[in-house]
């Protein structure tokens, strides 16, 4: 494994644990967002955390990868690490990052009171916001033409990608139910009950279409996977 790669995945796992502790540990609420702060098992109720904490634990064994490689009577964990890394980043992380970062910052550009209120400028930190909102992108388009990865059997990625953007839906979903009509986000709060199932539903269609974007940029990026394809 590269020196340049190891470095770059030291980097990012180092920055997303810190964006994590800050966020859980540092920040300071507005007595407004304090209100809501433990519903829905406070900070899990939003995608991008759960977004960060793939992205961490992504980071976290691309690193011991290659801490490992360097090792070579670690074969059977390099190994193990190896195929967690792949499958997690093809899928999973790939898809989340993406579609994290562009719901955001698409729906910023239309109406901002939609996902971050003007309000929220004065206390939550704009490096923050980039941390979480741009970084994560960015890095797994680094990620994607700085390593090659073993890309799984499409309908086998695919699946996955739609059961993680379904467990999602449904726990905003069940968050709404049990806590007396609280959204999670102030766009679905603002739409109709028909409007809801059509962004929801919408947004579903669109990280398991990241997952396929993926898969396009890794195979332009560096060729087509030819046993992989015969399956798919």
């Amino acid at each position: 494994m590269s020196f340049i790669s190891s470095t770059f995945h030291f980097a990012l796992m180092v920055h997303f644990i810190y964006v994590i502790c800050y966020e859980l540990f540092v920040l300071e609420l507005a007595e407004n967002h304090k209100k809501i702060a433990n519903i829905g098992l406070g900070q899990l109720k939003y995608i991008t955390f759960w977004d960060l904490l793939i992205q961490c634990v992504y980071y976290i064994i691309a690193f011991s990868h290659d801490v490992y490689s360097s090792d070579v009577g670690t074969r059977k964990r390099k190994s193990a690490l190896l195929k967690w890394r792949d499958f997690l980043f093809t899928t999973i992380s790939f898809s989340a990052a993406t579609f994290v970062c562009v719901a955001f910052w698409g729906l910023y550009a239309v109406d901002r009171k939609l996902i971050f209120p003007v309000d929220m400028d004065s206390w939550f930190p704009g490096w923050l916001c980039h941390g979480e909102h741009s970084i994560p992108i960015i890095g797994v388009f680094i990620e994607l033409w700085l390593v090659k990865h073993k890309l799984p059997k499409r309908l086998t990625g695919a699946v996955t990608v739609a059961m993680f953007a379904v467990t999602y839906l449904l726990w905003v979903c069940f968050i709404a139910y049990y806590w007396d009509g609280f959204w999670v986000y102030p766009v679905l709060r603002d739409l109709s009950m028909v409007g809801r199932a059509i962004f929801i539903a919408g947004c579903a269609l669109s990280i398991s279409l990241f997952y396929f974007l993926g898969e396009f940029l890794h195979n332009q990026a560096w060729g087509k996977q030819k046993t992989r394809n015969k399956t798919q």
